[in-house]
C-alpha cells in the first residue's frame, strides 16, 4: 500500500502541474471591488465530480459517501460553500490540497474555510471525498435530513480556475449495502463517527483502477427489505440519485460490482423469494448498461450465498460473474462480526481487484496485504487456556475470570462490575508485559456489556514509555443482532508494552445513579494498518 500511496502522490503532484490555460472562476461585473472573493459556482464545468450527484436547482447534491470534487484553482485561500439548511445529521468529509495529509471536515455549517493557514502562490489542486454520509437520517424523500450539497467556492480576489483532470480508467459502478458504503469501518459508534468509505473495499477497488468509480451503498437495505433513511429496496433505487432525482446517464459503467444479501438473510427472508429477486436485479442492471462486466459478490459473511451463487447462471449472461469470497474476511477483521474493519476491507479489495483483472484484462495498483494478529501475553493467544489470564481487577470491579460468552473460541474474559455510579469506570489492567511487532500501528480487543446496554468504551495502552489511549462514545445496544464491539488505538511507536488497561462505563459517563456494568473481553490483537487517511487518489 505504500507504493500505492506514493505513486498516487506522484500522480497528484503532476496534476497540479499540468500546463493546462487558467480560465476566469467566474464574469464578475467590472463594479465589483478588487478585494471581493471570487464564487465558484459549483455547476461550473471546471469543478469535476465524481459519484453520484445531483446538480439541479444550483447546488450539486450527494447522499453517498465516497463520492468526490475535484477543483484546480490559483490563489492562497479557498472556501467551501455549502446549503445545509433542514439537514439534521451533517456529513463528514475529507479535504486535501496538493497532496498534503486529508483533513477532517464536519460539514455543519455554510460556509468552511479549507486554508485558514493560507497557501503559497501559484495553481492548487483541491480535493473533496465524502467520508460518510449518516445512515440514520432521511436521504431519501425530498427534502433531505441526511446529505451533503455544495452550492460553490469561494477563491482570492482575481484567481482563476483551470480544468481538473478527467479520469480515463474503467468505469466502475459500486452498488450495496452498508459495506460498501463503509459503515463501521473505523469502530462501532454509531453515525459517521464510526463509519468511512474512504477505508472501504469500493473505494480501495475503485482507485486500484484509476478512480473512476460510483460508490454506491445504503445501509440495511436489500432485495426485499429497504435501507434506513427512507431508500427503498434495490431495484427501486437503482437509477435514482435520490427521490426524483435520476443518475447521470452518460456515466455508462464497464463494471458493476454486487454486494447485496445480508441484509435479506438477516431479516429472514425466504432464499427461495431472495434468489428471485436477485435475479431479477441481475436482468434489471444488464438492461440498463448492456455491455458492462457484472460481478455478483457472495456477501462477505455467507449470507444467501447459495442463492446468490445459484442466481448467476440461472440467468445465463456470460458477462455476468459470481465472485466467492469465502474467507475473504475472518472474523477478527470485522468490527462487530457483520462489518470488514480497515484491514478486512483491504484485504477483500486485494482480492477483488485480482478477481476483476483476469475478467478483464484490466490492470490495477497493487494493494498490500494488511494483517491482523493475535497478541500473546505469555500463554495461549486471545483468552484461550489459564496460561491467557494475566489481568486483574481495577477500579469498580470485583473479580475477572474466563468463561463465557465468547467472541471466538470457548473462553473470554468475564468482568465482574463491583456496585458504583454506573458513569464512573470500571477497568481491568494487564498484569504482564507483552511483546508487539515492530509493524504494529494499532492494538484492538472485542467487548460485549453484560447484560446489554449503550456504553462508553476506552482502551489505554503504554508502549515504549509512551501513553496512547482512545475513547469510543455511545456503543449501540445491538445484542439481538451483532453484540460485540471493537475497540482499538493507534500505537505507532516501537518498543514493549507495559500496560494495557480497559474501562467501561454506561453511555455518557454523567449518571450518579449506583448500578454494575459488566462486561467480557475477547481476542486482544493487533494490525499492521493504520486507520487515518493519508492522501486522496487524484484520478490517472
Amino acid at each position: 500500500m505504500k507504493r500505492q500511496m506514493l505513486s498516487l502522490i506522484a500522480a497528484l503532484a503532476a496534476a497540479t502541474s499540468l500546463a493546462v490555460p487558467a480560465v476566469a472562476a467566474s464574469a464578475a461585473p467590472s463594479s465589483v471591488a478588487a478585494d471581493v472573493p471570487v464564487v465558484v459556482p459549483a455547476s461550473s464545468p471546471d469543478v469535476l465530480h465524481l459519484g453520484r450527484w445531483d446538480r439541479s436547482a444550483g447546488a450539486s447534491t450527494t447522499v453517498n459517501s465516497g463520492s468526490r470534487v475535484i477543483l484546480r484553482f490559483t490563489g492562497a485561500h479557498i472556501a467551501l460553500l455549502l446549503d445545509q439548511s433542514g439537514i439534521t445529521f451533517p456529513p463528514q468529509l475529507y479535504a486535501a490540497i496538493d497532496g498534503a495529509p486529508p483533513v477532517l471536515v464536519s460539514a455543519n455549517s455554510n460556509r468552511i474555510d479549507l486554508t485558514p493557514a493560507g497557501l503559497s502562490g501559484g495553481a492548487h489542486t483541491l480535493v473533496l471525498a465524502v467520508k460518510d454520509i449518516d445512515e440514520g437520517g432521511n436521504r431519501w424523500n425530498p427534502p433531505l435530513r441526511s446529505a451533503l450539497r455544495i452550492t460553490g467556492f469561494e477563491i482570492d480576489p482575481g484567481a482563476t480556475l483551470a480544468p481538473s483532470p478527467a479520469p480515463t480508467g474503467p468505469r466502475i459502478e459500486f452498488l450495496g449495502d452498508s459495506i460498501t458504503q463503509g459503515v463501521r469501518a473505523l469502530n462501532t459508534q454509531p453515525g459517521v463517527a464510526g463509519s468511512d468509505a474512504t477505508k472501504g473495499f469500493a473505494w480501495l477497488t475503485g482507485n486500484a483502477f484509476g478512480g473512476n468509480f460510483r460508490q454506491v451503498g445504503f445501509g440495511a437495505q436489500g432485495l426485499t427489505r429497504p435501507g434506513n433513511g427512507n431508500v427503498p429496496v434495490v431495484s427501486a433505487s437503482l437509477t435514482l440519485n435520490y427521490r426524483g432525482s435520476p443518475i447521470d446517464p452518460s456515466y455508462v459503467p464497464d463494471a458493476v460490482v454486487i454486494n447485496q444479501g445480508a441484509n435479506d438473510a438477516l431479516a429472514n427472508a425466504n432464499p427461495t423469494t431472495f434468489r428471485t429477486a436477485y435475479e431479477a436485479y441481475l436482468r434489471q442492471v444488464r438492461a440498463l448498461w448492456p455491455n458492462a462486466w457484472i460481478f455478483a459478490m457472495r456477501p462477505f459473511g455467507g449470507h444467501m450465498a447459495t442463492s446468490v451463487a445459484a442466481a448467476v447462471p440461472a440467468v445465463g449472461d456470460p458477462r455476468i460473474v459470481y465472485v466467492d469470497t469465502t474467507g475473504w474476511i475472518p472474523r477478527l477483521q470485522t468490527t462487530d462480526d457483520l462489518h470488514p474493519t480497515v484491514v478486512g476491507h483491504q484485504n477483500a479489495a486485494r482480492r477483488l481487484v485480482k478477481v476483476i483483472e483476469r475478467r478483464t484484462g484490466w490492470r490495477a495498483a497493487d494493494i498490500d496485504r494488511a494483517r491482523a494478529r493475535l497478541l500473546a501475553l505469555g500463554g495461549s493467544r486471545s483468552f484461550e487456556g489459564a496460561g491467557a489470564v494475566a489481568w486483574r481487577a481495577g477500579q469498580n470491579v470485583s473479580a475477572v475470570a474466563l468463561g463465557t460468552p465468547a467472541y471466538e473460541g470457548s473462553t473470554a474474559l468475564q468482568v465482574t462490575s463491583a456496585t458504583a455510579p454506573l458513569g464512573e469506570w470500571r477497568t481491568v489492567d494487564l498484569t504482564t508485559r507483552a511483546h508487539l511487532s515492530t509493524k504494529a500501528q494499532e492494538l484492538f480487543a472485542f467487548v460485549r456489556p453484560i447484560p446489554a446496554r449503550v456504553i462508553d468504551v476506552r482502551m489505554r495502552v503504554v508502549r515504549g514509555g509512551r501513553v496512547y489511549e482512545s475513547t469510543v462514545s455511545a456503543l449501540p445496544n445491538l445484542a439481538a443482532f451483532i453484540p460485540w464491539n471493537r475497540v482499538s488505538v493507534a500505537v505507532p511507536g516501537q518498543g514493549r508494552i507495559t500496560e494495557i488497561s480497559l474501562s467501561v462505563r454506561a453511555a455518557g459517563g454523567t449518571s450518579t445513579t449506583p448500578g454494575v456494568v459488566s462486561f467480557v473481553v475477547d481476542d486482544l490483537g493487533w494490525t499492521d494498518t493504520a486507520t487515518e487517511l493519508t492522501s486522496i487518489p487524484v484520478p490517472d
